[in-house]
C-alpha cells in the first residue's frame, strides 16, 4: 500500500557515503605518512649500523693495540732481569790488587728500563684508544637503540591506522549498499504510490473514508480502496491470512460497517468503536501461541523488519517494539529467564554505540571498565548486569576480560566448546589468535548472528557462517540460558533483517588483503 508520505532516505545516505569515504582517504593518508615515516626511520637505523661497524672494527683495532703494548712490557721486563743477573767482573790491576766492574750490568739495566718505560707509555695510549672507541660504540648502540624503538613506535601506529582503514573500507562499503538499498525502495515507493493514487481514483468502492480505522496508515488524509489496500498492504492481509477465524468476506463485512459509518453525517461513538473493536479483533497479535503459531508469527516478525527498516519514523520504532514485545511474551510463556529476555533486547538497542573521543574512549565507557582498554567483555557484562539494574553475581557477576569470563563459567560448568549449538543469550567466546566476545542473537541452518561490542570500534550485529572460516575464530559459548535458569531455549524472533549482520567472513577476507 503507499504510506502518503516520502522519506528523504537519499541525501541521509549520500552523505553517511560521502562521510565515510572522508574517513577512507584520511586513514589512508595516515597509513602512507606513517609508511615513509617508518622508511625513514628505517634508513636513519641504516646508517648507525654501518657507523656501529666500523665502531665495532675500531674496538677490536685498539684492543689488539693494547694487547701488543702489554707484549712488549713483558719483553721489556724479561730484558731488565736479565740484565739485572748479569754478573759483575772482577779485574786485576797492574799492582795486583782487585777491583769490580758492573758497566756492562748497569748499561743494560739502563736500556731495559727505557724500553720498559716505552712499552708501558704505549699500553696507556693503546688504554685510552680503546675506552674511547668503546664509548663511541656505545654511544652508537644506543643510537640503535632508540631509532629501533622508534620504529616499532611507528609500526604500531602504521597498523593501527591500516585496522581503522579497514574498518572505514568495510563501513564504506555498508554506506554505499545502504544508499543503493534506499535509491531502490524510494523508487519503489514512487511507483506503488502512483499505482495506489490511480486506483483510489478509479474504485469508487473506498472502504475507510478519510482512513480513520486503518492502523498502519501514517497519513489519515490518504484514502485507500480496498483492493489495494488488500493487495498491497501485506502487513495486514498476511495476519488475515494466518487467523484461520476470519475470511476475506468476514473482513469485507467490518470494511462495509466502516464505510457505512463514515459516510453518515452523524453516527455515535459506540457505533464507530464497535467498528474499531472488529477491526482489531482480527490485527492484534495473540500472545496465547502454540509451536506452529510461532512459526508463523516469525515469518510475521520479517515482514515487519523490512518495514521498521524502510520507514524511520516513530510508527517503525513502534513496530520494532511490538516484535520484542513478542519476543518477550513467547519466551516468557516458554520460561526463558527475564535476564535472558533483557539482555537479548537491550542488545539491539545499543548497535552502533561507538569509540566517540578516541582508541576507546567515548560514549562505549558507560559498558564500565578501564578508558582506553577493550571493551567487548565489558559490554555482555554490563547486558547481563547494570542494564538491568543488577549485578549479576549469581553468574559471572562483571568481568573486563574474555579470559574471565570463560574460567567464570568453566568454574560453574556452564561453557561449552565450539561444537555446541548456541541460542540466544548465550555469549559466544573467541580466543584462536585474539581474544573477543559478544552476544548471540540466533541461529539458523547457515549462519550463527550475534551482537558484539568493540567489534570494529563499535557496537555491531555480526553473522558467522557455519561453512566459513571466520567460525573457526569461535572457540566456544558460555550457557547463558542454563546458567540463568531457563527451562527451555529461547526462540529466535528479532526484528533486525538479516542483511543487516554484518558478514564475518567478509570482514576476515578484507583484513587478510
Amino acid at each position: 500500500m503507499s504510506f502518503g508520505f516520502s522519506i528523504g532516505f537519499g541525501n541521509n545516505f549520500t552523505s553517511r557515503v560521502a562521510e565515510k569515504e572522508q574517513e577512507v582517504n584520511k586513514y589512508q593518508t595516515e597509513v602512507q605518512n606513517f609508511q615513509g615515516d617508518y622508511n625513514n626511520a628505517q634508513n636513519e637505523k641504516s646508517v648507525f649500523d654501518g657507523q656501529k661497524s666500523t665502531a665495532d672494527s675500531n674496538v677490536n683495532s685498539t684492543e689488539q693495540q693494547l694487547a701488543d703494548a702489554q707484549n712488549s712490557v713483558n719483553d721489556a721486563n724479561q730484558a731488565l732481569a736479565q740484565a739485572q743477573n748479569i754478573p759483575i767482573e772482577t779485574k786485576t790491576n797492574k799492582d795486583g790488587s782487585k777491583t769490580q766492574d758492573s758497566s756492562k750490568r748497569d748499561e743494560a739495566i739502563r736500556n731495559a728500563q727505557t724500553l720498559l718505560a716505552t712499552a708501558q707509555a704505549e699500553v696507556d695510549k693503546a688504554i685510552a684508544e680503546n675506552t674511547k672507541a668503546k664509548d663511541e660504540a656505545e654511544k652508537i648502540q644506543k643510537q640503535i637503540d632508540d631509532a629501533q624503538k622508534k620504529l616499532d613506535e611507528l609500526k604500531g601506529k602504521q597498523d593501527e591506522a591500516q585496522t581503522n582503514l579497514d574498518n572505514a573500507k568495510t563501513d564504506l562499503e555498508s554506506a554505499k549498499a545502504e544508499e543503493q538499498k534506499a535509491q531502490e525502495e524510494q523508487a519503489k515507493q514512487a511507483e506503488e504510490k502512483e499505482k495506489a493514487e490511480k486506483n483510489n481514483e478509479d474504485n469508487k468502492d473506498n472502504i475507510f473514508g478519510i482512513n480513520k480505522l486503518n492502523p498502519f496508515s501514517l497519513d489519515t488524509n490518504e484514502e485507500i480502496s480496498f483492493s489495494n489496500f488488500w493487495g498491497d498492504n501485506k502487513f495486514l492481509s498476511k495476519r488475515l491470512e494466518e487467523k484461520d477465524n476470519v475470511t476475506e468476506d468476514e473482513f469485507k463485512d467490518i470494511a462495509e460497517s466502516a464505510k457505512v459509518i463514515l459516510n453518515q453525517d452523524s453516527y455515535s461513538e459506540k457505533e464507530v468503536k464497535d467498528v474499531e473493536n472488529k477491526l482489531n479483533g482480527i490485527t492484534q497479535m495473540s500472545f496465547n501461541l502454540d509451536n506452529e503459531d510461532v512459526k508463523k508469527y516469525s515469518e510475521l516478525a520479517k515482514d515487519l523488519k523490512e518495514y521498521s527498516e524502510t520507514h524511520k519514523d516513530e510508527t517503525a520504532n513502534e513496530i520494532k517494539d511490538e516484535v520484542l514485545e513478542i519476543f518477550t511474551e513467547i519466551n516468557k510463556n516458554n520460561g526463558v529467564s527475564d535476564a535472558t529476555i533483557n539482555a537479548v533486547k537491550q542488545s539491539f538497542k545499543e548497535i552502533g554505540v561507538s569509540e566517540t573521543e578516541g582508541d576507546n574512549r567515548g560514549e562505549m565507557e558507560k559498558y564500565g571498565g578501564n578508558p582506553g582498554d577493550a571493551w567487548c567483555a565489558s559490554f555482555v557484562s554490563w547486558l547481563y548486569g547494570e542494564s538491568q539494574g543488577t549485578d549479576n553475581n549469581d553468574t559471572f557477576g562483571y568481568d573486563i576480560a574474555v579470559r574471565y569470563l570463560r574460567e567464570d563459567a568453566e568454574k560453574a560448568g556452564y561453557y561449552s566448546t565450539k561444537d555446541y549449538e548456541p541460542v540466544a543469550g548465550d555469549i559466544m567466546i573467541q580466543e584462536n589468535n585474539a581474544s573477543h566476545t559478544g552476544m548471540v542473537i540466533k541461529t539458523d541452518a547457515n549462519y550463527i548472528y550475534t551482537i558484539e561490542g568493540n567489534a570494529g570500534n563499535k557496537v555491531r550485529a555480526k553473522k558467522y557462517s557455519k561453512d566459513g572460516e571466520s567460525v573457526n575464530k569461535i572457540s566456544g559459548y558460555i550457557r547463558m540460558n542454563d546458567w540463568k535458569g531457563s527451562s527451555n531455549k529461547p526462540i529466535n524472533i528479532d526484528y533486525l533483517p538479516d542483511d543487516k549482520y554484518e558478514d564475518a567472513d567478509k570482514d576476515l577476507e578484507q583484513s587478510t588483503l
